[in-house]
């Protein structure tokens, strides 16, 4: 039946409401992909008039193409969305700067259009990109601000589950636009202007409108590669760039835990000298959350003790007396990992740099290294937390696993380290009630991970092994 412009019309002022539960016909079609254009917050090709608004954009279009789980199943001419139609967009906003930047080759970017550069590429994993994959089931937008393909195509069928690689690839893409994009073609002046913009970014991490996960990690990936390219240039914005990563290294996300080991790692490598009076601080910081893990561990057995003692009344002082929950650790667990992690890196870039360490330095460490492996046989901390105890021993482990990639370190300490690998498999093999299968395979690929760091990078030294 041919449809007539009466219908079409009729079509154009029914509510999406009332068409839920019925089939789409193609007016309505239409009249979603009208709408689509004209969504007050999505700019149109034709509002590109600078670079700003081409960037806008864009990255718009990089949001709204969705992940790897909107593509339809035919693949290839047949998609939309995808992890191919992100790349190509990434690879088109890099052209577009790299034009910009060449063509100014004199002023490069000025210092206020380059903050707006980088705010508008770090919004393309913002807050629209982490409400677009908290959605589990499929990816159905809620409002007209950024609509996804498959909202205006619904004959492509229903979108599969979200892709668990999905954060990961647009991570990498924004990545990508921030080095070849911007970084690399900026002089060392505006170079230096980026580091600052990208550290100012990144201090609102405690905000209530600070960046989120995804672009934490994507500040702090190139943030490593400026101090990198920068070099003793990079040593002014130190002052600055330091209590931000204490922050971050107390992060509860794993990724951006790493990355901020990573920039400490980048600065060993580039301003060893000046980075070296930090050095204690971390060191510190590893040895007062191990302290704090502990005095929870003992707060939990003395409440329990109590609670055991009187269970005529167990309703009640349940309540008060059961032992610490186990929120309370993950505070310390978190800035324990970090901090064990940014000192394996630091010690590793100490090969080349003896000054980044000093003797006593690394004395401590081992003996930090040792206190915290010996907390998978603390029976309060691994019956009250076992977690708790997995991370203090893949914290020492971490540590421990760099100083013996240095010859002249883990020629001192490698008996004390044999000792240590011998206590962990004696212990996961006949003491550890409290720990479970999970809990033994977290310690055991610890141990492996230094034995397989020993045997790469100091293999010579396996006859000093007693025994």
């Amino acid at each position: 039946m041919q449809t007539t412009d009466h219908d079409l019309d009729g079509d154009n002022v029914a509510n999406d409401e009332s068409s839920k539960g019925s089939q789409k016909s193609s007016s309505d079609i239409i009249s979603k992909f009208k709408a689509f254009s004209e969504t007050k917050k999505v700019l149109s090709i034709n509002e590109c008039t600078s670079l700003n608004t081409a960037m806008k954009y864009l990255c718009e279009l990089f949001i709204r193409t969705g992940g790897e789980s909107v593509a339809n199943g035919c693949g290839g001419a047949y998609s939309v969305g995808g992890r191919s139609s992100r790349h190509g967009i990434s690879d088109c906003i890099i052209e577009l700067l790299n034009i910009k930047i060449y063509r100014n080759k004199t002023n490069n970017l000025t210092s206020s259009s380059l903050k707006g550069v980088i705010t508008i590429v770090l919004d393309m994993v913002g807050p629209l990109f982490e409400r677009q994959l908290s959605l589990t089931d499929a990816y159905v937008s809620s409002t007209n601000d950024i609509p996804l393909a498959v909202d205006i195509n619904p004959a492509l069928g229903t979108p599969n589950k979200k892709s668990t690689s999905d954060a990961a690839f647009a991570r990498l893409s924004v990545c990508r636009v921030l080095r070849n994009g911007i970084g690399t073609s900026l002089s060392e002046t505006n170079q230096q202007v980026m580091l600052s913009d990208l550290t100012d970014f990144c201090i609102s991490v405690s905000g209530k409108n600070g960046p989120n996960l995804h672009q934490l990690q994507c500040a702090l990936t190139e943030i490593s590669h400026l101090v990198a390219s920068l070099r003793d240039a990079s040593a002014g914005n130190l002052e600055r760039i330091v209590p931000l990563l204490k922050t971050c290294l107390g992060h509860a996300d794993y990724g951006v835990r790493w990355e901020a080991a990573t920039v400490y790692a980048s600065l060993a490598n580039s301003i060893p000298r000046e980075l070296s009076f930090y050095v204690k601080d971390l060191i510190n910081t590893v040895q007062m959350n191990a302290e704090s893990i502990a005095d929870l561990a003992d707060i939990a057995q003395s409440k329990s003790s109590v609670y055991n003692s009187d269970r005529g009344d167990s309703v009640r002082r349940s309540r008060s007396t059961s032992p610490s929950p186990n929120g309370k650790y993950v505070t310390h667990q978190y800035s324990l990992h970090g901090n064990a992690l940014a000192l394996s890196m630091i010690i590793h870039e100490s090969c080349n740099y003896p000054s980044l360490l000093t003797e006593e330095n690394v004395f401590n460490l081992v003996g930090i290294s040792e206190i915290l492996i010996l907390c998978q046989f603390d029976e309060k901390i691994t019956q009250s937390n076992p977690g708790a105890a997995c991370t203090c021993v893949r914290a020492g482990y971490a540590i421990l696993s760099a100083v013996v990639s240095c010859k002249y370190s883990a020629q001192q300490y490698i008996e004390r380290i044999a000792k240590c690998w011998t206590r962990t498999t004696k212990c996961l093999v006949d003491v550890a009630k409290h720990f479970s299968i999970a809990h033994k395979v977290i310690c055991l690929e610890a141990v492996l991970t230094s034995i397989v760091a020993f045997l790469r990078f100091s293999s010579d030294l396996l006859l000093n092994i007693p025994g």
